[in-house]
């Protein structure tokens, strides 16, 4: 399941009900995923956008990654991994 999960997440999946569906399974199965993920080094978190620079006015993508609030992203270590196998 977390190599499931770590998979999702490098292909642009954002939201946990976004891959708790796509997986079949309650949204917590996907938070404790996310969370044992993190605590391995395999999945960090970044603030999304802020939008504080003039050019993100006129930027589509902007105001849905304010809203996202945070994002998740594969380390180094989480890349390595899913290229094993």
């Amino acid at each position: 399941m977390l190599k499931q999960v770590l998979e999702l997440i490098s292909k642009g999946k954002s939201s946990i009900s976004e891959i708790a569906k796509e997986m079949r399974v309650e949204n917590s199965s996907v938070i404790s995923a996310i969370s044992e993920l993190k605590r391995l080094g395999y999945l960090e978190t970044n603030a999304a956008c802020s939008m504080d620079k003039p050019a993100c006015s006129s930027c589509p993508f902007a105001k849905k990654a304010a809203s996202m609030g945070t994002v998740f992203s594969l380390t180094k270590k989480g890349k390595e991994y899913l290229k094993k196998d």
